[in-house]
C-alpha cells in the first residue's frame, strides 16, 4: 500500500481498508465484505453487514477521498490527450493536410465538449457551406488553433475521393 493510499485510508481498520479498496476494485460490496472480513454467516447477514459498512462516516470518507484522487488523475489525462491532440494539429499544418488538421480540431472540440452529438429526436436545421465553415473556424479559434485560409475548400477537396473498388461492387450490387 502507498503512502498516498494510507493517508486517504487513515483512521479505518485493516479490514476496512480492505473493504474499502475492495470495492473501489470493482466488487459489490457483499462481496467486498465477504472478501475483506471472512466472515461465518450467510450471505444475507454478510449484506446487512456490508450495507453498514457503507454507512459508516469513515468509509464514505475514504470513498470520497479516493473518488477525488481518480478525478485528479482523469485531469492529468484529458491534459495530456488534448496536448497529443494539439500536436496533431500542428503536424498536420506543417504537412499541409486540411483533413487531418480538421480531424484533430473536432477531437478536440469533442473532447471538451464543445461538439455534442445530436440526440435522434432533434430536427437539425441542416448547415450552410459558410455556417458550417465559421462553425469549424470558431471551434478552432476557441482551441488555439490558426485554421487554413481556405478551409471549405480543404474539407470539400477531401471528401470527394473516388469510390473503392468495394464501393463500386456494393452499387452494382444495389442496382
Amino acid at each position: 500500500m502507498t503512502a498516498a493510499t494510507r493517508k486517504v485510508r487513515s483512521g479505518l481498520t485493516e479490514k476496512q481498508q480492505r473493504f474499502v479498496e475492495n470495492l473501489l476494485g470493482g466488487l459489490q460490496p457483499i462481496d467486498a465484505y465477504v472478501e475483506a472480513y471472512k466472515p461465518k454467516m450467510t450471505r444475507r447477514s454478510a449484506s446487512y453487514r456490508a450495507r453498514d459498512l457503507l454507512n459508516h462516516p469513515r468509509i464514505i470518507a475514504a470513498m470520497i477521498e479516493a473518488q477525488e484522487a481518480a478525478r485528479e488523475r482523469r485531469v492529468v489525462s484529458l491534459e495530456t490527450v488534448t496536448d497529443l491532440l494539439i500536436e496533431a494539429a500542428e503536424l498536420a499544418r506543417q504537412r499541409e493536410q486540411p483533413a487531418a488538421l480538421t480531424g484533430a480540431a473536432v477531437a478536440l472540440a469533442k473532447l471538451h465538449g464543445l461538439m455534442d452529438a445530436p440526440t435522434p429526436a432533434a430536427k437539425a436545421e441542416p448547415l450552410t457551406g459558410e455556417a458550417l465553415e465559421a462553425e469549424f473556424r470558431s471551434v478552432m479559434a476557441a482551441l488555439g488553433i490558426q485554421p487554413p485560409d481556405d478551409l471549405a475548400g480543404a474539407v470539400l477537396a477531401n471528401s470527394k475521393q473516388p469510390w473503392t473498388k468495394l464501393g463500386r461492387v456494393g452499387q452494382a450490387e444495389r442496382s
